[in-house]
């Protein structure tokens, strides 16, 4: 979620922004499974426009929301709405989505999408390619065998 709502916040010079120089911005961003949260309706970018984006996200996500939850202008923004508002505002961006997998998509990509992650860093950060990619990829062997993360689930981080 962080490097996201990092770059949105850059994007929109917000107050949280304002120790960083005027003219920082990201060379690209690399997210797992994360979100936009928004006070102010759908994720816009109104002052700069977010840097070139890869996103991995599991379809079936339940911890961090793959798609929207959105109250008033109260909204939590995943790659599934986010891989929206990029296309349609034509913002260079990588989406790989996995199919039928949850928050595990926040670990597998490390391991399992090294060579994607480095062919964004070279094409669309180093060389500056514009590319609007989105992939679905469903691996049946990966659903029926998820990995174990030894029993580890959001609530163990939370105990008083």
């Amino acid at each position: 979620i962080t490097v996201l709502q990092s770059d949105y916040e850059l994007g929109n010079r917000t107050e949280v922004t304002k120790v960083v120089p005027d003219s920082f911005r990201f060379a690209g961003v690399v997210s797992f499974a994360g979100a936009v949260f928004s006070r102010h309706g759908l994720v816009k970018y109104k002052t700069h426009a977010p840097a070139p984006t890869l996103m991995f996200h599991g379809t079936a996500d339940k911890l961090v929301t793959y798609n929207k939850i959105q109250f008033a202008n109260l909204g939590f923004f995943g790659t599934n709405a986010l891989g929206k508002r990029f296309a349609k505002f034509g913002y260079p961006h990588y989406i790989y989505r996995y199919e039928e997998l949850g928050h595990e998509v926040a670990i597998l990509p490390h391991n399992l999408n090294v060579d994607d992650i480095c062919w964004f860093i070279e094409n669309m950060v180093f060389q500056q390619k514009f590319y609007q990619i989105d992939m679905l990829h469903k691996d049946i062997d990966l659903i029926n065998n998820r990995p174990s993360y030894s029993g580890i689930d959001p609530f163990t981080f939370y105990k008083e």
